[in-house]
């Protein structure tokens, strides 16, 4: 590993300030500080966080609730199940430029755990969520060091930007995860950092399950690797263009044929039916996605295809919490300073695809979602610099202070994570004033997950009383499925009307029973028609 690296640990740090000549002179927030880091470099510390992370998984999916896009999803998955299990065909639809993998591996836990009903969606793509931190972890260890790969995880976990996206988005978050996954393997293939052959299999199968989300993702990740490659020519001096790179790349292109064939074939096997057209539709149809809704920016209302060119930009300034994002921008400027290879190439990404969305005016609505991929880049920035912050030549009072920052700011930032649980994805920080201050100038509950909490109220009461509800409602079209015990009717025909953020906002004539909020900002209500008097 090259010096650029910085990835002496704690333990070394420690050593290197308790030598015979200087043991005496190590102050005491010296040795405090180099224990918090011990500690958080741990293999301990990894283990009990990520298990920790499950738990709370296991713990809460069920208070997530179901988006409005999540019924295309499902039949992914189903026409998928009917294909291997009922001998159904499949065919060329807008509803399949999606990959059926995750939603596969859904209604599959379904069926062999029918109690868990349509929830099941919610814990499979939070467990992918899991599985996107803990190669982040393998990221910053690799790359960084191991106390960046800690913080990095740490980052991302607690980031509403990912802790609320990854149970409700069974596209973007493992998508997202298999980008990851797909950009450890290949660079650590390429620069020769490997003992043992598996490595090809990890490149196999990340980059081909990434196809199965969306085929464009191999195109992407490419250019990861491109621009990492890249950062480590130049600035790395054991990194050289020579045969044995050369080779190397060629390895993992031959391993990425492979497990896209075969991972293709599993889980989205019409795509070798498809004409050329089809094909190009397809993979082109995420570069620029032909959209029709509307988009929201500072109070302002575009067709999503008009939106202004800084959109993407300022939803992940604004939505990003400001601890993180103040460390994301303390790694940037770091960055061409140090001239640390892999942070080169992390914030070269990140700034290269907001550009590319400014230049190409390419259609993004619903916020960041469309850029998730980047979130984890920069988490690894963030920890990159923070880490750097917390080393042994600092001063003592930058570190023991270093240290208080670190843990206040990701308590802090877990705090606000919290208050607006179970609808993370709408988190806005103090720039625009938060959930407050974004509201009807920003995208808030764009996924029309928060009726759910009343669908679940009445069905509960349904099941207790044997009554079935007559409800008007206009979130997610699964509904009727969900909720078996609930009659859905139109609106002139219910005695319970739920409202929404996008759609069925306001039923002025209808008394409101109940007011469901975060911050000050209504999500949704429940409202109840009186019977008419006799």
């Amino acid at each position: 590993m090259s010096k650029n690296d910085g990835s002496q640990t704690a333990t070394d740090r420690g050593k290197a300030m308790t030598t015979p000549t200087s043991q005496s002179t190590v102050s005491t927030g010296h040795r405090a500080v180099n224990g918090v880091l011990r500690f958080l470099e741990s293999r301990t510390f990894v283990v009990f966080f990520i298990l920790l992370t499950i738990v709370v998984v296991f713990l809460t999916y069920r208070y997530y609730g179901f988006s409005y896009d999540e019924t295309y999803a499902q039949e992914r998955g189903m026409r998928l199940w009917r294909y291997y299990f009922h001998g159904h065909t499949l065919s060329f639809m807008k509803t399949n430029f999606y990959g059926m993998f995750p939603d596969f591996v859904a209604v599959a836990l379904q069926h062999l755990i029918p109690a868990m009903s349509y929830w099941s969606r919610h814990l499979v793509s939070a467990l992918f969520g899991v599985v996107g931190i803990v190669y982040v972890y393998k990221i910053g260890s690799a790359f960084f060091g191991r106390l960046t790969g800690s913080l990095a995880m740490v980052f991302l976990t607690v980031n509403p930007m990912w802790n609320g996206y990854m149970f409700i988005n069974m596209k973007d978050i493992p998508f997202a995860t298999f980008m990851v996954a797909g950009f450890y393997y290949c660079m650590r293939a390429a620069l020769g950092r490997y003992t043992s052959r598996s490595i090809w299999v990890g490149v196999a199968v990340s980059v081909g399950l990434l196809a199965t989300a969306k085929v464009i993702g191999v195109v992407i990740l490419g250019s990861f690797c491109f621009v990492a490659l890249g950062a480590y020519l130049i600035f790395d001096p054991e990194t050289r263009l020579d045969k044995a790179l050369a080779v190397r790349i060629a390895k993992i292109i031959g391993a990425v044929v492979i497990g896209c064939i075969v991972m293709l074939a599993l889980f989205w096997p019409q795509i070798y039916l498809y004409t050329p057209k089809q094909l190009m539709t397809a993979i082109l149809a995420f570069t620029d996605f032909d959209y029709n809704g509307r988009v929201i920016l500072n109070g302002i209302t575009y067709h999503a295809q008009t939106g202004p060119r800084i959109y993407m930009l300022t939803y992940l300034t604004i939505c990003m919490p400001i601890f993180l994002l103040i460390a994301v921008i303390a790694g940037g400027v770091l960055t061409p300073i140090r001239r640390h290879p892999m942070a080169v190439a992390c914030v070269g990404i990140i700034v290269l695809y907001i550009v590319y969305q400014a230049v190409t005016h390419a259609t993004v609505y619903g916020g960041y979602r469309h850029f998730t991929f980047l979130i984890p880049l920069a988490m690894l920035v963030a920890a990159w610099a923070a880490a750097k912050m917390l080393g042994d030549r600092r001063p003592e009072v930058v570190r023991v202070a270093g240290v208080a920052v670190l843990l206040l700011g990701t308590a802090w930032t877990l705090v606000g994570t919290y208050r607006v649980f179970p609808y993370q994805y709408s988190f806005y920080n103090v720039l625009v004033g938060g959930l407050k201050g974004a509201e009807n100038s920003y995208e808030v509950d764009v996924w029309r997950t928060a009726p759910t909490y009343y669908l679940n109220r009445l069905a509960t009461t349904a099941r207790l009383t044997g009554e079935r509800p007559k409800v008007h409602d206009c979130s997610t079209r699964l509904r009727k499925k969900i909720y078996p015990e609930i009659d859905f009717v139109d609106r002139d025909d219910a005695q319970y009307l739920i409202t929404n953020r996008r759609s069925c906002t306001k039923y002025p004539d209808v008394p409101t029973i109940s007011t469901l909020s975060r911050e000050g900002v209504v999500l949704s209500e429940l409202h109840e028609r009186q019977p008419a008097s006799e």
